[in-house]
């Protein structure tokens, strides 16, 4: 299992490092946020709590960048519960650099625990995932604050996430 999550993390990576055009030469790590948000899974009414770490890793061409993020989300309805660690990256497309709206997607790595009460069982998934998001960024001070609505589908498993978090540079 740890193989497979260290084979796909490195993947993911590989993607991220590789330029896809000479505007993009300076692909890194530029910012990061802590981010914190709310779950709602539609297909089993579960409701939860959603953390985790964001970084910009700049722009691919103008209006384009790459963002990955780290997270952990907790869900539960009546006597079962479901929690993830998710490793994903993000491509945004803003509508323009004055507004701050985006949208875009992703693919995600996703490590999943299912437990139900009334069973002893704890049952762990490890599957890729894919996700649209929606959003907006503004300047805050020096930093950059955004809120964002992110529809994940993870196999049989749907969720929709609404999270919130501030930017901060790495390089002023």
């Amino acid at each position: 299992m740890f193989r497979k999550i260290f084979l796909s993390v490195i993947l993911l990576f590989s993607f991220i490092r590789e330029p896809a055009s000479a505007y993009a030469q300076d692909l890194g790590l530029e910012s990061i946020a802590p981010q914190i948000g709310i779950t709602y899974a539609p297909n089993t009414e579960e409701k939860g709590l959603m953390t985790g770490i964001y970084t910009n890793f700049g722009e691919l061409s103008e209006g384009i960048e790459i963002y990955s993020a780290l997270s952990y989300w907790y869900a539960e309805k009546d006597d079962h519960s479901r929690s993830a660690i998710q490793f994903s990256t993000d491509v945004k497309y803003f509508f323009a650099a004055t507004s701050g709206f985006y949208v875009g997607g992703g693919l995600s790595i996703n490590y999943e625990s299912e437990k139900s009460d009334g069973n002893s069982d704890k049952e762990t998934n490890f599957r890729p995932g894919g996700a649209l998001v929606l959003g907006n960024e503004q300047f805050f001070g020096k930093n950059i604050w955004f809120i964002q609505l992110k529809f994940d589908a993870v196999s049989d498993y749907k969720a929709i996430s609404l999270s919130t978090g501030l930017f901060f540079d790495l390089y002023r």
